[in-house]
């Protein structure tokens, strides 16, 4: 296992390809795939339950990850040191945890959370945090050009999780032990596997906690986490709603539907996040043309998929997400597109994101999060009671359409005002 994680003492960008689709393909489908599971062991409620607790934890875990690893992975020039980017991932899973806890509270007292539900809420969250953690580690890994023992690592430890929560469900049926069967032995593995890349990471030194640089850290990247934590927000909102007002068995047929969603915006992610370096570079150096190429082609890779996504999610995707959940969804066809819509909208929102990052103009994502995260809040209730799986759906186009919008926008504008400003300079020369 060992000379399989590490591989040779080159980097291969073939293999950082490979394993970094395989990983993403796995989390993109991580909640799809344990949804299949229960739809066979459990009942429709206990794959609401899931679901809602799942939606959840992905909103704390980023939190937990502050938005940094793209600052990371292009930090080229090392503002900051390892030490510093770990000590500050203990604070934001700090963080995580407070988030965690305010919303199995709240669903106690308010929600009716019954203990296996709040149970479920904080292993699944506690199952990301490891994610967060994980993540700081294969940062520094792509810092330093090893990208690809990061993905093997994180590949490997999602194939693991998977098989042995689908074996666990299968064999007690019951979602508390599955999910913390599944926890602990993820937690082993990645134990194992820090161990294994220390020589690339190095050790990190304790007198680096107290460093003033963790909160420069912080502070530079705040605009970058709550960016994430609003945008997975108005992700999830439709389903907090439908948790409010719908009940646990319309939440397990939402999610059936928004299942290619996820797969859409995860996999639109790891079809760049190889490049980001080399877009930072190109943009560091001035180097225009490449760095609007390589833009661009990222742009036609993601439209494509949309593309191939629409038609087959039009054709096929309600026959065959019924035979996956062995549900009937064909009441919820109109919902499906209007989401696979949505979710190429925020493919793309996403990827302006990342390369506003590279840009260094990450504190404006804030004006795009906060409206739509504002829309989200107000309006995902009104919609969801009133017009039901219907108008969840509608308002989650709404608010990913806008934002990539406003996203677009911003980039055009630092771009020519970047582009203009470096061209004048050579001038002056």
């Amino acid at each position: 296992m060992n000379s399989f994680l590490l591989g040779g003492k080159d980097a291969s960008i073939k293999s950082s390809y490979i394993w970094n689709t395989i990983g993403g393909m796995l989390n993109a489908c991580q909640s799809a795939l344990l949804l299949i599971v229960i739809s066979r062991t459990n009942s429709t409620e206990d794959a609401g339950v899931f679901s809602i607790a799942y939606a959840i934890a992905c909103l704390a875990v980023t939190m937990g990850k502050y938005g940094m690893r793209n600052y990371q992975a292009t930090d080229i020039k090392e503002k900051y040191t390892y030490d510093i980017y770990v000590y500050s991932r203990f604070l934001t899973s700090i963080g995580m945890v407070l988030i965690l806890g305010y919303y199995i509270i709240k669903g106690i007292i308010f929600l009716n959370y019954d203990t296996e539900k709040w149970i479920v809420v904080l292993l699944l969250g506690l199952m990301k945090l490891l994610d967060a953690v994980e993540d700081i580690v294969h940062g520094r890994l792509q810092q330093v050009g090893r990208f690809e023992i990061g993905a093997k690592c994180m590949a490997v430890r999602y194939m693991i999780t998977l098989g042995v929560y689908a074996v666990m469900l299968f064999l007690v049926k019951n979602l508390v032990i599955a999910t913390l069967v599944s926890f602990l032995v993820s937690f082993l593995f990645m134990l194992y596997t820090f161990r294994l890349v220390i020589g690339y990471t190095g050790h990190v030194s304790m007198k680096t906690m107290v460093d003033k640089k963790v909160f420069f850290l912080l502070g530079e990247c705040a605009s970058l986490a709550l960016g994430s934590f609003l945008m997975m927000y108005t992700t999830n909102a439709p389903k907090y709603a439908i948790d409010e007002y719908l009940g646990s068995d319309i939440q397990a047929c939402f999610n059936y539907i928004f299942m290619p969603v996820n797969i859409v915006s995860v996999l639109s992610t790891f079809i760049y996040q190889p490049l980001l370096t080399k877009l930072a570079i190109n943009w560091d150096k001035g180097d225009y043309k490449s760095f609007m190429r390589l833009f661009f082609r990222q742009i036609f890779v993601i439209l494509l998929l949309v593309i191939c996504v629409l038609l087959g999610g039009y054709f096929l995707g309600i026959p065959l997400l019924g035979i996956l959940y062995n549900t009937d969804l064909t009441a919820y066809l109109n919902a499906l597109m209007i989401l696979l819509l949505g979710s190429g909208c925020l493919a793309l929102l996403s990827y302006f994101g990342v390369v506003l990052t590279i840009m260094r103009k990450q504190k404006w994502l804030l004006v795009g999060y906060i409206l739509i995260a504002v829309s989200a809040f107000l309006t995902a209730g009104i919609l969801t009671r009133s017009y039901g799986v219907i108008g969840a759906s509608i308002q989650y186009l709404i608010s990913v359409c806008v934002c990539m919008l406003i996203f677009g926008g911003l980039f055009i504008v630092f771009y020519i005002k970047e582009k203009s400003k470096n061209g004048k300079s050579k001038v002056g020369l």
